[in-house]
């Protein structure tokens, strides 16, 4: 899991007053990706640890210019609160951003929409209660999916929840478990063309091939 930082806005992620975010990196973040939300991740001195401040999970990736937040200003308003500073306008929050960024106005950067994930709440030091998803998401790995897809593996509510219940992290070969054979066999080839591989993968693609050939 990516560490993302909130130096700036710690109080905001903790309070999680603040469920956006805007960054000049993270090109790549794709939704559903699950981050952990840091103090400070780079400019450690030697000795010094990464302090978490929580796991978070993407709900939507969009890139745009920070001068939308001055175009728009209802908009900019709205997204201000929601980057955790309610006391200022969009254009007010875009000086700080180039400020403390060495951008401009023009700068297209990656708006970051997140949810928190349930805290673990540690009871004592060998007891852990996994707060359940909500009822509209699949309770094994709080992702919504139809009941016949395969859990998604990426969630961090799913590697907690199957560690706490087998000892061990989960793999693509629990998470397509309930799935029917012909769902499984569908995945695992659509997974090894992607170069993700598992137990028994290249048995099924192999005779999925031969099925196709035939």
């Amino acid at each position: 899991m990516r560490n993302i930082s909130f130096s700036m806005t710690q109080d905001q992620f903790l309070d999680r007053s603040k469920d956006v975010t805007r960054r000049l990196g993270f090109k790549n973040l794709k939704r559903g990706e699950s981050l952990m939300g840091c103090e400070k991740c780079q400019g450690l001195r030697k000795g010094d640890k990464i302090s978490k401040l929580g796991a978070i999970v993407v709900v939507s990736v969009t890139f745009e210019p920070l001068q939308r937040m001055i175009d728009e200003p209802l908009y900019g308003r709205v997204e201000a609160e929601r980057e955790g500073f309610p006391e200022l306008t969009g254009g007010q929050f875009v000086e700080m951003f180039c400020s403390k960024m060495n951008c401009e106005p023009s700068t297209v950067v990656t708006r970051i929409e997140f949810k928190h994930v349930p805290a673990v709440s540690v009871e004592n030091k060998s007891a852990f209660t996994l707060l359940p998803p909500a009822k509209h998401l699949c309770q094994e790995c709080a992702f919504e999916h139809e009941p016949e897809a395969p859990h998604n593996l990426q969630t961090l509510y799913y590697g907690v929840h199957f560690y706490l219940k087998h000892g061990r992290s989960p793999t693509w070969s629990d998470a397509l478990a309930h799935c029917s054979d012909e769902i499984r066999t569908y995945w695992i080839v659509e997974l090894k063309k992607k170069g993700i591989s598992f137990p028994d993968a290249d048995q099924i693609a192999a005779k999925k091939t031969r099925e196709a050939v035939a």
